[in-house]
């Protein structure tokens, strides 16, 4: 198998602001771009990729948590596991029609793996409302998938079906 991720986390933003009657209007153009292709032979590379989209309280997800060692929704049904692996692309989307906020995060100390930190000894998460999405390309921060560190959790406060599809593109350590 051979995966080849292309990224491109811009944006890109016109500002048009009226500078009096002798210059008129004036547009600023603000644009931040980090784009790029991750593949066998790039560094970092990639070389697994899980793509699903689910309920937060149904399979794939055990209680709300992905074991990113034992993701069983990969090509073909085949099971797909990110052990000695690090995170290099990630993509989250809540769908729209959820009725809650959605929150990202490890799943404990003890087991959690920090999808959007820089180790596993922080707690960051990342809420997501409806509709909403998140993109993040670690280089080298990500910490390595272990069988000690590989849980994510997903959680919502009300919305116990809460519907999300989750992009990961993994390389080696």
């Amino acid at each position: 198998m051979s995966v080849s991720a292309n990224y491109n986390l811009g944006l890109a933003v016109d500002e048009t602001q009226n500078m009096g009657d002798v210059i008129g209007n004036i547009t600023f153009a603000h644009t931040t771009v980090t784009a790029g292709k991750l593949d066998a032979s790039t560094v970092p590379n990639a070389q697994l990729v899980f793509h699903d989209s689910f309920n937060i309280d149904a399979a794939p997800l055990a209680a709300g948590v992905l074991d990113l060692t034992s993701m069983a929704t990969g090509p073909l049904g085949s099971t797909v596991n990110f052990t000695g692996k690090k995170i290099r692309l990630v993509k989250i989307s809540a769908h729209v029609d959820n009725t809650d906020v959605v929150t990202i995060t490890r799943k404990d100390v003890g087991s959690g793996y920090n999808l959007f930190g820089l180790d596993h000894t922080t707690a960051e998460s990342v809420t997501l409302s409806p509709g909403c999405s998140i993109m993040a390309y670690h280089l080298a921060t990500a910490e390595v998938i272990t069988g000690t560190f590989k849980n994510v959790l997903f959680t919502s406060p009300t919305d116990a079906d809460a519907n999300v599809t989750v992009e990961l593109v993994a390389g080696v350590a």
